[in-house]
């Protein structure tokens, strides 16, 4: 990835602000799952980006690095958030800076080194010495990158700080605004694993709050609801509350739209899901470790185990997990090693690799194993796929057969993805010819 060499942007005020918007623009795009309408965005925009403008030029290339992130472009993304990072430290404003530093970061922890994750983080948690809900999310977002490195004691740290600043807040403003409920919710994601390997049960109880869940599926946010989710299916596995774990893994399924920052919870799936879920949730796994990341790819080796494990094929389980666990050692992902040691038969080696990061109790040992499932997903469509079926093919968009089925676009989605997964297609062009195939063999 080169920099843009044009220099032809105007320095008036109005100017300026007029591009900064189109990038917010182009940056919203991509946090939302648009990377190619954020690319296309961003194109319009590079002839008129001026290199001497430092702030300007830290703004354009974090959102390329976020599109490229979201567009599975792993390198160029990092690539990206160095460009990006440079100009901002020239620019020398310690937000600005913070804020690349925090979403290099997040990125570093889903997508790349773990070491640059936290040492991004740390930085810029000290750019937000004195900047409240800044310094809320930084410490968030280092609480995710410990737990992520094994560090459960410096993770339990940060957690205690963010719940004291949540703490000095609900004093000084009662009434908890939305986006402190918000920050409960990310905390509550990574506080309750901590708190049960710990122990600690002073932090297990500030971070257990069934009610945040119903907080967290009321603003359909994947990369929230996601650890959200798999953070209480934890408990309720160490808890032996099976049905509970079922009926909010179902919930959690039918809620997502991707595996963004979801991928233990596609995992979950694999390991615990029923067939259905696994159609769809295995298209989602594919899309999301798309591209050249070993790591992403180690995720979908160790997803591939439990399933082949189900499939009661053993030997190849063993094997894919043994492969993913040495990724995610390599990695430094311990936990993510752990998870696969126990997926290729190694469960002492496991416990093992959790008691080093400072586990004392068996919290996330895999106490439950799936219902076997047939050598193939099940390819048959419901009643409603097929209606969703035929009317794709005659050319309806998902609007029109919302409107026409009297159900949401969201649920027509999610019926094209199911659609997609059991016919092992990747668009609705291909769909007339796998219909016209399933007709032949019936």
């Amino acid at each position: 990835m080169q920099r843009p060499s044009h220099v032809n942007i105007s320095s008036s005020a109005q100017d300026r602000e007029s591009f900064r918007a189109q990038i917010k623009v182009a940056l919203g795009l991509a946090i939302g799952n648009s990377p190619a309408q954020a690319h296309l965005a961003l194109a319009r925009l590079e002839p008129r980006v001026n290199l001497g403008d430092s702030e300007i030029t830290a703004l354009y290339f974090q959102a390329r690095a976020v599109a490229n992130i979201k567009a599975r472009a792993i390198d160029e993304g990092f690539k990206a958030f160095e460009l990006a990072l440079e100009a901002a430290r020239i620019h020398g404003e310690p937000a600005l800076c913070g804020k690349i530093l925090n979403n290099y970061g997040t990125a570093a922890v889903q997508d790349g080194r773990i070491d640059l994750a936290i040492a991004c983080l740390e930085e810029a948690l000290e750019k937000y010495q004195n900047r409240g809900s800044s310094r809320t999310v930084a410490l968030l977002s280092l609480a995710e990158a410990l737990f992520a490195a094994g560090d459960l004691q410096r993770t339990a740290v940060v957690l205690r700080a963010f719940h004291t600043i949540q703490s000095e807040n609900s004093a000084r403003t009662p009434t908890e605004s939305y986006e402190h409920l918000y920050y409960r919710l990310a905390a509550s994601a990574v506080g309750i694993p901590v708190g049960l390997m710990l122990p600690d049960k002073a932090l297990l109880r500030m971070s257990y709050d069934p009610s945040l869940l119903d907080l967290g599926f009321a603003r359909r946010e994947d990369w929230l609801i996601g650890p959200l989710v798999e953070a209480f299916c934890i408990f309720y596995e160490h808890e032996d509350r099976r049905d509970e774990h079922d009926t909010l893994l179902t919930r959690g399924v039918n809620a997502l739209s991707s595996l963004d920052n979801s991928l233990h919870l596609g995992i979950r799936v694999a390991r615990l899901g029923t067939a259905h879920q696994l159609a769809r949730v295995s298209t989602l796994m594919s899309r999301q470790c798309a591209g050249s990341s070993r790591l992403l790819r180690s995720h979908k080796n160790l997803f591939d185990s439990f399933i082949v494990a189900r499939r009661q094929t053993a030997d190849r389980a063993r094997d894919l997990g043994l492969l993913a666990a040495r990724e995610f050692a390599r990695a430094g992902r311990p936990f993510m090693q752990a998870l696969a040691l126990e997926a290729a038969g190694f469960a002492e080696e496991a416990q093992e690799v959790r008691g080093r990061c400072g586990a004392r109790t068996e919290a996330m040992r895999l106490r439950w194993t799936g219902e076997p499932v047939q050598r193939r997903l099940a390819t048959s469509l419901t009643e409603r796929e097929s209606e969703v079926a035929q009317l794709v093919v005659g050319g309806s968009t998902n609007r029109t057969i919302a409107l026409r089925l009297g159900i949401s676009e969201r649920t027509v989605h999610r019926h094209c993805e199911s659609i997609f997964a059991k016919l092992g297609i990747h668009s609705s062009r291909q769909l007339s010819a796998a219909l016209a195939g399933i007709s032949k063999s019936e």
